[in-house]
């Protein structure tokens, strides 16, 4: 197998993406994929996909630092994460390249440019994994995510279809897909960005009307689509995969080989979280629908152990003293339990964000927090004492498996309140004993329990 790399340029503002094609591979196949977007943690992260079938030797990394030249504001320090395609159990992670595989990097020749840059390679199983590109901490700015089939001199290895997901803005932070068709026939394949579908994997803030545009390597406009079925597309419809919503956008083209760009934008200056795909149709059917392989955002993960197979990787969900309910890695106050409960990170020191505030309202003491709906095995209980005796407080509201907060059995808060924000729900519940002469010390408290 003979590498060389390959500067693409692609007609949007100057910008550069580095790519890496292989040649003396006579039937044509997807071989990599380098994406370019704003990435941040949390919902906004930047993930590059696959979907292999069979088994593949993927590299993934991540670039930041080494984009400096031509990128300004680029994530100094990215990390990245492989995660398990629809569930995203988390199966490595990686920092610095150089601190761990730093033997097997270097031998596929395309290590990252920058030892503070992440990547990952190993040979996995047929089905989809998606990796993520974030900052450490909570910077945001440009990065790239790639992925590399780097087996494809010694096995039939095959990438059914490359994804990726980046929140989609204006001018030079729009999402851009380059992706190499490697071999010497044409390939036909379906190319989608998707807005509003987005919602079925957990995701809101979607960009509802993507445009795409297909770049040649020789900055030749191949195509270009704003609603995908207007006019009417029989052809892609008789995929199976046509988008579900009217406004998302898609091409059905035949490729000669080569690298290409898709650039994902917004209609007018609209902005939003999308999802990029493209999917080979030469391969046998039924298609793989890549949607279905991105894993949904950690504040929608339904139960404790899915969200700790998420956040862990296999050495951390293995200790107690890291993955543990009560473990509090970062000692920012709150154990994984009520990391969980919150929706934060329990590799950021964020506890102070999330503690629930003390107040007042009509002489009564309150307590203010977020709750997430999606956490279904969880209970959230206000309680309430005039001592901070132990086993002296009484439970006066609760909420159970996702169900609105209410007064426990026996118990008249005050106040109840809920408005919804985002993914959370901010709660307020009054105390059931006005403050005074009565009773100069009330105190209110919050857990999170599993029952």
């Amino acid at each position: 197998m003979i590498c060389f790399r390959r500067l693409a340029r692609v007609a949007l503002g100057g910008m550069w993406l580095l790519a890496v094609a292989a040649s003396g591979v006579a039937q044509s196949r997807l071989t990599s994929l380098s994406v370019r977007a704003r990435t941040a943690p949390g919902s906004d992260a930047l993930v590059c996909g696959v979907v292999a079938e069979p088994q593949a030797f993927i590299l993934f990394r991540g670039l930041g630092p080494s984009l400096a030249w031509f990128i300004e504001g680029v994530v100094s320090d990215p990390v990245g994460e492989l995660r398990s395609g629809g569930a995203g159990v988390l199966l490595a992670r990686n920092d610095d390249w150089r601190s761990t595989q730093e033997a097997e990097i270097a031998a596929t020749g395309i290590m990252p440019g920058d030892d503070r840059e992440p990547a990952i390679v190993g040979t996995y199983a047929a089905g989809g994994y998606a990796f993520y590109v974030t900052p450490k901490g909570r910077a945001s700015g440009p990065a790239l995510g790639e992925l590399y089939d780097r087996s494809i001199a010694s096995s039939p290895s095959a990438f059914r279809a490359l994804f990726a997901k980046a929140r989609a803005l204006t001018g030079e932070d729009v999402l851009i897909f380059y992706f190499i068709v490697s071999g010497t026939t044409p390939k036909r394949v379906l190319i989608r960005a998707l807005g509003a579908e987005l919602a079925t994997r957990g995701y809101s803030g979607a960009l509802v009307d993507p445009t795409l545009q297909l770049v040649s390597s020789e900055q030749v406009v191949v195509a270009s689509n704003d609603n995908w079925n207007s006019p009417a597309n029989p052809a892609i419809a008789a995929t199976g995969l046509a988008p579900t919503d009217a406004r998302s956008a898609a091409l059905l083209v035949t490729l000669a080989p080569g690298g290409y760009t898709t650039i994902v934008r917004g209609a007018g200056t609209s902005t939003g979280l999308v999802f990029a795909d493209v999917i080979d149709l030469d391969a046998a059917s039924p298609y793989p629908d890549p949607l279905a392989e991105l894993p949904p955002p950690p504040s929608r993960l339904p139960t404790f152990p899915a969200w700790q197979a998420a956040i862990f990787d296999p050495a951390e969900r293995a200790d107690s003293a890291i993955s543990g309910a009560a473990a509090d890695g970062e000692g920012d106050g709150l154990g994984n339990l009520l990391e969980y409960a919150f929706g934060t990170d329990p590799r950021l020191v964020d506890g102070a964000s999330v503690a629930p505030v003390a107040g007042q309202a009509g002489g009564y003491a309150t307590i203010s927090f977020s709750r997430l709906p999606s956490r279904t095995d969880l209970s959230y209980r206000v309680e309430a004492t005039d001592r901070l005796a132990q086993g002296s407080w009484t439970e006066i509201a609760r909420s159970d498996a996702g169900s609105a907060t209410a007064a426990s059995p026996g118990q008249s808060p005050s106040t109840i309140s809920e408005t919804p924000a985002g993914d959370a729900v901010s709660v307020t519940v009054g105390d059931t004993v006005p403050a005074g002469p009565s009773a100069p010390h009330r105190f209110l408290r919050l857990r999170a329990v599993r029952p």
